[in-house]
């Protein structure tokens, strides 16, 4: 089954075209550049390489955060464009499964992966990976301090990675090919209803209901 994933959750657009779990082809774009959209040229090069159609696309694969608000909401706008003008499916995944799952070597074990999340936190995930870096489970949580996490992964025994750790991995699209498909690890949602799950409020929201003391009016999160 041909296969488009995309993940932007740590800041930089990553982008793969699989068949049936083989990468064919995969892109990164720096998603700095905030006059142009970098990350649909991504895509569009990475079908290319793969030499398929974006009509051949059976399903888009897109990581569902927690990350940065803009980059996550590009990644979703984009996969949703994709499938809602091809008919593919969407499908999700959470954006810390690729992390392991893209990792050049990693042997089987827990681990707790961290993405920045600002003001002094993290996102965090426990992961387990199995023979050939698999992973096999993600459990979501709570946003803590990088000192807390540490403190966590010690009394765990369990190693942390991602990009600001030891061996500074990331997440990246391509990862989808090590993900197991069972277990709600990767499920499939209606483009006119999902969301990515940002992990915590954008700050424009935040600020605006600092200053008016009540909650922004219409808040759903929809595109």
């Amino acid at each position: 089954m041909l296969t488009l994933a995309l993940d932007a959750s740590a800041g930089t657009g990553t982008v793969a075209v699989l068949d049936s779990g083989r990468v064919l082809s995969a892109a990164e774009a720096d998603l700095r550049d905030r006059l142009e959209d970098p990350l649909l040229p991504a895509v569009v090069a990475t079908i290319e390489a793969a030499d398929i159609r974006v009509g051949d696309l059976q399903r888009v694969v897109c990581g569902d955060g927690p990350g940065g608000f803009t980059a996550l909401r590009l990644a979703g706008a984009t996969a949703k464009g994709i499938v809602r003008a091809t008919g593919a499916e969407l499908w999700v995944t959470p954006s810390l499964a690729l992390v392991p799952a893209a990792a050049e070597r990693l042997a089987p074990g827990d681990y707790l992966v961290l993405l920045d999340a600002l003001r002094g936190e993290c996102y965090a995930a426990r992961v387990t990976v199995a023979e050939e870096r698999h992973v096999t489970r993600c459990e979501g949580l709570p946003r803590m301090t990088r000192a807390a996490a540490h403190d966590y992964a010690m009394t765990q025994q369990i190693t942390t990675i991602g990009p600001d750790e030891a061996g500074a991995m990331r997440p990246h699209a391509r990862g989808i090919a090590r993900v197991e498909w069972r277990d709600g690890l990767v499920r499939r949602v209606l483009a006119s209803e999902w969301e990515p799950s940002y992990g915590r409020l954008p700050e424009a929201q935040v600020r605006w209901e600092t200053a008016h003391r009540r909650a922004l009016p219409g808040d759903g999160g929809g595109a």
